[in-house]
């Protein structure tokens, strides 16, 4: 919220709009973001989301789960704004799914931040941004988990 309030002192005329992932609109519309409520408020509710694009046929239980809990999210994001004179506008983009087919794994910012597997995470990041993420004990690697 800090940065977005700097952005829309810097830029008045501007209008932003938050693009993410959505695993990552999921915890922002549950409140897993600090100030989740003030980043939502000072985009003005205008969201495109980034959603993987699933064959239903071959989608896992959890891509069809997270499928459901992003138009989940925006029916509670759409209720409580209704109590307010804001409106909210959300797109949702799908793009394909990045996978490294010779270890199966999805490319993705969950996978990185969820697995200690370092076969893995050879694959889907810098050796730079591994050592840094590893020395920092972030995401999975954290000491908290």
């Amino acid at each position: 919220a800090d940065l977005l309030t700097m952005l829309i002192t810097d830029e008045p005329n501007l209008e932003f709009t938050l693009a993410l992932g959505a695993d990552t609109f999921i915890d922002l519309v549950k409140g897993k973001w600090r100030r989740s409520e003030d980043v939502l408020k000072l985009v003005e509710y205008r969201i495109v989301v980034f959603r993987r694009l699933v064959e239903e046929d071959n989608a896992s239980s959890e891509e069809l789960i997270q499928h459901d809990e992003v138009k989940e999210c925006i029916a509670k994001l759409q209720q409580r704004v209704d109590s307010t004179t804001a409106t909210i506008t959300i797109s949702v983009t799908q793009i394909p799914s990045a996978t490294k087919s010779d270890i199966g794994v999805s490319v993705s910012s969950s996978a990185a931040r969820n697995t200690t597997d370092e076969t893995v995470l050879r694959e889907i990041l810098s050796a730079d941004v591994l050592d840094y993420i590893r020395e920092r004990k972030m995401y999975a690697f954290s000491d908290f988990r």
